[in-house]
């Protein structure tokens, strides 16, 4: 059976999860253990998410160097991050199928002639 994917939104970026995985994102204020609702762009459904941990991402290295001025500055970086369960959603109950809607009982209506120029043959 395929797992339902769902696309959500967290932290102003898009991702295409599906039950049971693993999301990184940029740091959320939530604690670990704290349950996190986002809704499925494309149906709408609401996506429930755990917190598992915090951690910090790989460091980002930067060099500024300019040449014959002794200048350098080395920096580096890491990013708080958050880790994400995508909790497995109920499965969906199968929908019953739909009563056949009554036609409406049709009246005739007589078509009422229209004159117009083209039909009067009227010259100009």
């Amino acid at each position: 059976m395929e797992k339902a994917r769902f696309v959500i939104k967290l932290a102003g970026h898009q991702h295409l999860v599906s039950g049971g995985e693993l999301l990184t994102v940029d740091r959320l204020k939530e604690e670990i253990g704290a349950p996190v609702v986002a809704t499925d762009l494309l149906t709408g459904e609401s996506v429930h998410l755990r917190v598992v941990e915090r951690q910090r991402g790989a460091k980002i290295h930067g060099l500024k160097f300019k040449n014959k001025t002794r200048y350098l500055r080395r920096w580096g970086h890491r990013q708080d991050q958050t880790v994400l369960r995508v909790e497995e959603s109920p499965p969906k109950a199968p929908a019953k199928p739909a009563k056949p809607a009554k036609k409406p009982a049709t009246v005739k209506k007589s078509r009422a002639t229209v004159k117009t120029k083209a039909n009067s043959g009227e010259k100009k």
